[in-house]
């Protein structure tokens, strides 16, 4: 069942008035109070959704992580080698890369430390095992490129929104597939 657009819009502001604190101050410095009064909410209105300002944050990165996780649905390994057998390399990367950009309040706020990552972790995590299935569940060099490679996105993520997405997505995608490569078959 879809939700009420009233109750869409009331999270929403919840969600952008909590953000843009939290980009101003660490979260125990921000209060219930200072939330529903600059999202222009009652008390009553808050506690409806949320149970405290930690919950709040739960939720939004839940949210978060299914909005990201539905961005990358329809990427998958077959794709992926029918791309690089057509010349075309780094087409998998731009969701992620255009999800990031759209989400750039939040992403400064994870490169910034405010916000935890760990289901950015997890879903780069899912995404790369989607794509690069491992037939051996005990290979210990697919476990570390894994590795390798999520943290190579993330960083990669990091600095692109630290530093403005001054860079071209296109020329960001592709420099980061060649990093992908490398770390996927320069070692069996």
């Amino acid at each position: 069942m879809s939700e009420d657009l009233r109750i869409k819009k009331t999270k929403l502001a919840i969600r952008t008035t909590f953000l843009e604190l939290l980009a101003k101050k660490p979260l125990k410095k921000i209060t219930v109070s200072e939330i529903i009064q600059t999202a222009q909410i009652n008390r009553g209105t808050f506690y409806v959704h949320y149970l405290d300002k930690y919950d709040l944050l739960e939720k939004i990165e839940v949210e978060v992580g299914a909005e990201f996780s539905e961005a990358l649905q329809n990427i998958n390994s077959t794709s992926l080698k029918d791309n690089w057998e057509h010349g075309d390399s780094f087409s998998h990367m731009l969701p992620i890369l255009d999800y990031v950009e759209q989400n750039k309040s939040l992403f400064k706020l994870m490169a910034e430390n405010k916000l935890g990552n760990s289901w950015f972790d997890k879903i780069v995590s899912q995404y790369f095992q989607k794509l690069f299935p491992s037939n051996q569940p005990d290979d210990v060099w697919s476990k570390y490129k894994e590795d390798v490679l999520k943290a190579s996105i993330i960083a990669t993520a990091n600095r692109w929104i630290l530093g403005g997405c001054l860079e071209d997505k296109e020329d960001l995608a592709a420099w980061m597939t060649e990093t992908e490569q490398l770390i996927l078959f320069e070692h069996s």
